[in-house]
């Protein structure tokens, strides 16, 4: 099979700091070898962000004046087809505009979705605690459009105390009592939370960064598991999990698991795969002290 490139989403409101953000992420994309392609949407007829990009050797795409969920989605999929033919990229990022009233989550994803040559790896929004003070429109549209994020990012997370996030925290849980929040200290992410889809392995890419309690741990097995059985434990898995990624050995060959909280998908590995046990890789809080609890839960799905 031809291989789908992964396509990561951030959207957020204006100012929440997304472009600093992916542009400490793509950094260390490129420190680990990943060709990556950065599809930007500017409001406006000026990118101010392109000399930054440009100086890191990344293809780009910059979509001005408009907006890529209710205008632009015909283009973007031209776009993206476009960048995949001239650059074969290991991997996509979006930017959206981030204003209220373009934030259709739900409609991009599923243009990504309908793309047979992308898989989507994950929306990710970025939230600046400093200035942030709720959802303007207080709806079932914008319930469901929260709920359909898979990572909240808290940025500017140095400037405040705990009180101040504890509020923050109140205003997401107001409409989505789902995604795992994490921090991004100094505009700086965790890949490991950011991406799923081929890293596979921790690589410390600051390593000044103080601890924010995220840790991995790996099982390898040689044995052979039960897709449904696998299903019923990742649907279950303890909370503080957050992804979840590799292959599996499974009664239908080997195949590749992607998983961001309760949200995971599969699909076949490409024919050149020389994979032949099972290797996964568990990211979230502290899940390092759940390594037996999870284990078992895993061991169990053997056939």
């Amino acid at each position: 099979m031809n291989k789908k490139i992964p396509v990561t989403i951030f959207s957020g409101f204006l100012g929440s700091g997304k472009t600093t953000i992916i542009l400490g992420l793509i950094d260390y994309l490129q420190s680990i070898g990943e060709q990556v392609v950065y599809i930007k949407n500017e409001l406006g007829s000026m990118d101010i962000d392109a000399e930054i990009v440009r100086s890191k050797k990344i293809e780009s795409k910059k979509i001005l004046n408009g907006c890529i969920y209710h205008t632009l989605l015909g283009p973007l999929n031209t776009a993206i087809n476009d960048l995949i033919d001239k650059s074969n990229p290991d991997r996509i990022i979006i930017e959206t505009a981030g204003t209220d009233k373009t934030e259709n989550k739900i409609e991009l994803g599923s243009v990504i979705d309908g793309n047979p040559r992308l898989i989507r790896d994950g929306l990710v929004t970025v939230i600046d605690v400093v200035n942030f003070q709720g959802y303007k429109y207080l709806d079932d549209y914008t319930r469901d459009q929260a709920n359909f994020i898979d990572l909240v990012v808290f940025n500017k997370v140095e400037q405040v105390d705990e009180a101040r996030k504890r509020i923050v925290v109140g205003y997401i849980r107001e409409f989505n009592e789902r995604s795992p929040i994490v921090e991004a200290p100094n505009g700086k992410l965790d890949p490991q939370l950011a991406f799923g889809m081929n890293i596979l392995s921790k690589k410390n890419h600051d390593k000044t960064k103080k601890s924010d309690h995220i840790n991995t741990f790996s099982f390898t097995s040689d044995k052979v598991f039960d897709i449904g059985k696998l299903e019923k434990v990742f649907a279950n898995f303890p909370k503080n999990v957050i992804r979840f990624k590799g292959y599996i050995k499974t009664t239908l060959g080997i195949q590749i698991i992607n998983g961001v909280y309760k949200r995971f998908d599969w699909f076949p590995v490409t024919k050149d795969c020389k994979i032949d046990k099972t290797q996964l890789i568990i990211v979230g809080y502290e899940v390092k002290n759940d390594y037996a609890q999870i284990t078992k839960l895993l061991d169990a799905c053997t056939v």
